[in-house]
């Protein structure tokens, strides 16, 4: 649940019962969007997958302080929203895999992996070249891209057939521009 303004508690209520009713079971989130999760924390979403997207990874920190950086975020990300696992974790900053600090954050997102904390690692991204460059360093398992009316980019074939052979789920985002086809 996203837009330019802020939702209240009463409309994101109305919006989970509107997804519920059809059937929908995705809800994707982020830990930057400014107070949602504490509201979504109050909507009982815990029958839903949940998705989120984790903030900018400082680079240069050392694995020690990524590790804890990263289940820090995811910690209380759970807290705020009232579940006990997610569906997916996604970097809204991808490119945090390709500095000094990268391999650990990957790590770290595996090991929560193992421990079934998470279901999916995955990067949210802007960048064909980008995409292309994580996917040859990482095994990932979803990517979230923009895909609609106006940006169709994405959609080059020999792409999606990379995409598909290495079994990453493709996941769209931005299809309705934001709100502003709506």
């Amino acid at each position: 649940i996203r837009t330019r303004k802020e939702f209240n508690l009463a409309e994101i209520k109305i919006i989970i019962r509107l997804i519920k009713k059809n059937k929908i079971k995705n809800v994707d989130t982020a830990i930057n969007y400014k107070n949602v999760e504490a509201k979504l924390g109050k909507c009982k979403i815990n029958n839903f997958n949940v998705f989120t997207k984790l903030p900018k990874i400082p680079s240069n920190i050392g694995e020690k302080k990524v590790f804890n950086k990263v289940n820090k975020y995811v910690k209380k990300s759970k807290q705020n929203l009232k579940i006990d696992k997610f569906e997916g974790i996604y970097l809204h900053n991808p490119s945090d895999l390709l500095n000094s600090n990268g391999k650990f954050i990957y790590k770290a997102l595996k090991k929560l992996k193992e421990k079934k904390i998470i279901n999916k690692v995955g990067i949210s991204v802007y960048s064909k070249t980008l995409l292309k460059k994580i996917i040859k360093r990482f095994k990932i398992d979803m990517v979230q891209l923009p895909i609609n009316i106006f940006d169709r980019r994405f959609l080059e074939k020999s792409l999606i057939r990379n995409l598909r052979k290495r079994r990453i789920e493709i996941h769209a985002r931005s299809i309705f521009l934001q709100g502003l086809i709506l």
